[in-house]
């Protein structure tokens, strides 16, 4: 989901997109930014089913 505030200041949803798949991107135009999800958990073993230690 993607937030922006409008002339008063609140807090609105401008859209909703579901991505699915390590394929898929995060697209923000404001920064000319793509960030693929693979990047985001890039060297995480997601299937694994131990949960980390701190």
């Amino acid at each position: 989901m993607v937030y922006t505030r409008d002339e008063d200041g609140r807090l609105g949803i401008r859209s909703a997109v579901l991505l699915e798949g390590v394929n898929a991107s995060i697209v923000i135009p404001e920064f000319g930014l793509a960030l693929p999800f693979s990047a985001l958990y890039e060297g995480l073993d997601l299937d694994s089913d131990r949960v980390p230690t701190p």
